[in-house]
């Protein structure tokens, strides 16, 4: 009876070990919806006459530079992954270099044409450069 007991214990803390929460299920989900969402364009930024391109991949690849000089914007070739944190909706940059802080931004919509995140204060907003071209 002991020996019984004893194992039901140890196939019920197995069980909760491996099942997830129907919050952290829900949590996956939105946060996948919304890498896709991020990957499904290459985002476009009108900034002084000078055009700006943030990239995201469902691999959590992350690149935001100048389009005219091909160099990264600010100190942003210091990162190259992404991560989605929907609770706080932020999307975390990621240092190539442990030595550097992750980067958060918060974003405040995001559809298949428009990209508009907060960070330091400023609003940015990218467009869609394939919805551009097809409305051209």
């Amino acid at each position: 009876m002991k020996k019984t007991i004893i194992l039901l214990l140890v196939v019920l803390v197995a069980a909760c070990g491996v099942m997830e929460s129907p919050n952290k299920q829900a949590d996956n989900s939105k946060k996948n919806q919304m890498i896709e969402l991020l990957a499904a364009a290459d985002w476009v930024r009108e900034e002084q006459e000078e055009e700006e391109h943030i990239t995201f991949t469902n691999d959590g690849h992350f690149s935001y530079w100048e389009a005219s000089s091909g160099n990264a914007v600010g100190d942003f070739d210091l990162y190259e992954s992404f991560d989605v944190d929907t609770r706080q909706k932020e999307i975390v940059i990621l240092p190539i270099d442990k030595g550097y802080e992750e980067i958060r931004m918060s974003y405040i919509s995001v559809t298949n044409h428009t990209l508009e995140l907060r960070y330091e204060g400023e609003i940015l907003t990218f467009h869609n450069a394939a919805q551009d071209i097809v409305e051209e």
